[in-house]
């Protein structure tokens, strides 16, 4: 068992530890846990970029420090889309590029406290300053989305973890990112789920799908057309001259009546 103190200064098994490598470790807790909706199962290289301003650059020597901390803790962390891959016929030379996650059975191992009593997961999202990942981004929509969709939602993210990104019209990832946008009941879990089937496209080395799906959702929505007959009866409407008046056969033009 694994034990980690939230109190400042954080512990792991009574023990200070670097900061940094205890963040990475309870970020890909809280994914396995399932306390994190925004990410897909696990922790990308680039969000690690966004967390650590020195890491931006060039990460290698933090996620480096980091797994030899977690070599030194007992704490099995993987790497790669590969879940089902032994962790020890896992390339090291790809290890840098993420992405990382916990080995099964690894999340249950860790107990996390907070005044020695056990954190709730809102207590844990607040100590890795991740807030955000229990509450929709600000401006969205606050109404909340219907059971179906976090089920499809979940669905999708388990077909992600397995590798089944595009299958066909009723299972895979894809598919299951689009019955979660037909279950949405507002604008913003609509788009969410679009968003992410742009991801899936991507992920599967479909660039131009992806940006197809993208640009669905950023097309504005045409204006409705007149008919041509309404058309012509505006313009006569608009300004007419006595002759044009005079001529008009617009139906209802209210310039025929006149001279």
């Amino acid at each position: 068992m694994i034990e980690i103190e939230l109190r400042a200064p954080a512990r792991l098994n009574r023990q200070p530890v670097p900061q940094q490598s205890l963040w990475l470790l309870l970020r890909l807790w809280c994914i396995d846990a399932g306390h994190d909706p925004q990410a897909a199962g696990w922790l990308r290289e680039s969000q690690l970029r966004e967390r650590f301003g020195a890491a931006r650059s060039n990460p290698r020597m933090l996620i480096s420090r980091a797994f030899a901390d977690f070599a030194r803790w007992g704490v099995q962390v993987g790497w790669g889309v590969q879940r089902d891959r032994p962790l020890a016929m896992l390339a090291l030379a790809g290890r840098n590029r993420g992405p990382f996650w916990l080995a099964t059975g690894e999340a249950a191992r860790i107990r996390v406290l907070l005044d020695g009593k056990p954190a709730s997961a809102s207590d844990v999202l607040t100590w890795l300053d991740c807030t955000h990942a229990a509450s929709a981004p600000a401006g969205a929509s606050a109404v909340a989305a219907p059971a179906a969709f976090w089920h499809h939602w979940a669905a999708a993210k388990r077909e992600m973890l397995q590798g089944r990104l595009i299958v066909s019209g009723e299972t895979g990832a894809l598919a299951e990112y689009r019955l979660a946008q037909a279950q949405a009941s507002d604008a913003y879990h609509r788009a969410l789920a679009l968003l992410q089937q742009a991801m899936v496209w991507r992920r599967a080395g479909n660039a131009d799908a992806a940006r197809s799906v993208l640009a669905d959702r950023m097309r504005p929505p045409e204006p409705p057309t007149a008919s041509p007959l309404a058309v012509l009866s505006l313009s006569c409407r608009s300004a007419p001259s006595p002759r044009s008046a005079a001529s008009c056969r617009c139906r209802g033009c209210a310039w025929s009546a006149v001279g």
